[in-house]
């Protein structure tokens, strides 16, 4: 992701790859787990016949190569538009700022949107030709949809993580409902459980209403099952790693301060109770560097001592009683002295 205080057109030229590649490689792992799971795996009618090759050869083609165009490409473009203000290098407003730590979201509703585009067009296709494919493809393209959506916030919010840190350095924004840690983790357990499970639901519906041999259900049961395995970890990873990121940089920062580099600050880019635990930390550093600096000028005056037992003892007012000795010395010529030695 680069170092917070790089060029801002290097960061843009990395987020945009980031985004871009992320989301190609996503949609084109998602249109062949399509094309495997309706050809071969769901079951139901063949798709694989003369009367399906203008959709299956031309049309699904097609219309990949264009939903790839449109959002991993144009529509990442127009997201970094509305987020000019970071390019400019210029604090955000508060509708900015708002705009910024809901951009994941943003651009996963518009990657939903192509699929949703794309099952209703397919769906229709397939039908107009046999009406009893409508249930396999409308399952498959709905399942690796909302699967791919998963993934594409995933990817995107760690793409936009510079600009989020820009974002929150404006203010803590108020907390949204299910956009915290537990509305993350529950996103990746009904991306990775839930909806493989529902989908070996409604291919067991399916086989009571068209029956299928023993050997085409088991392997049909083998491939979702290996395929949720996949998917389910993955997904579980990176959430993860979206959570544990954060604490590790806390933690880091924390042992920086143990070696006394009071210095120390960590970057706050999640938006969720993680990013308040960053926030909190670069308080708290605040705090040690005003009171080790109030140590030093204080020190300077006094000496250290009486300076670590002042603020050791800061609660007490007034002054003790001592018996001390005071010794005074004198050097004859100290000045010249001074003036002419090294």
């Amino acid at each position: 992701l680069g170092e917070p205080a790089e060029p801002v057109r290097r960061q843009r030229i990395r987020i945009q790859l980031l985004l871009t590649l992320s989301l190609i490689g996503t949609h084109l792992v998602g249109a062949a787990i399509v094309a495997a799971l309706i050809n071969v795996v769901i079951p139901g009618p063949s798709v694989l016949t003369s009367e399906f090759l203008v959709i299956t050869a031309i049309l699904a083609p097609v219309y990949v190569g264009v939903a790839i165009v449109l959002g991993s490409v144009l529509f990442t473009r127009g997201a970094l538009r509305r987020l000019r203000w970071a390019l400019e290098n210029r604090p955000p407003t508060a509708d900015e700022q708002r705009i910024a730590l809901t951009m994941p979201w943003r651009i996963t509703l518009q990657q939903g949107a192509l699929w949703f585009v794309g099952f209703v067009f397919f769906t229709t296709c397939f039908g107009i030709v046999d009406a009893e494919t409508i249930p396999k493809v409308a399952l498959t393209i709905t399942l690796a949809g909302v699967t791919v959506c998963g993934f594409a916030y995933m990817f995107t919010e760690f793409a936009l993580r510079p600009i989020s840190a820009r974002a929150l350095e404006a203010g803590t924004p108020p907390r949204r409902k299910f956009a915290g840690t537990t509305g993350r983790v529950m996103l990746a357990w009904a991306l990775g459980s839930a909806v493989p499970v529902v989908g070996l639901i409604f291919v067991a519906v399916f086989t009571f209403v068209r029956p299928v041999t023993t050997t085409r259900l088991a392997i049909t049961i083998l491939v979702l099952g290996t395929v949720a395995l996949f998917t389910g970890s993955l997904l579980m990873y990176l959430t993860v790693r979206s959570t544990i990121a954060p604490i590790e940089s806390v933690r880091f920062g924390m042992r920086r301060i143990e070696e006394g580099r009071f210095d120390e600050a960590v970057v706050v880019y999640d938006g969720t109770e993680l990013g308040q635990l960053q926030a909190g930390f670069n308080r708290m550093a605040e705090g040690l560097r005003e009171r080790e600096r109030m140590r030093e000028v204080f020190g300077k005056h006094v000496g250290r001592d009486v300076a670590a037992a002042a603020l050791n003892r800061a609660e007490t007012l007034g002054g003790e009683e001592r018996d001390v000795a005071v010794l005074f010395i004198d050097i004859i010529g100290a000045t010249g002295i001074a003036a002419s030695r090294p």
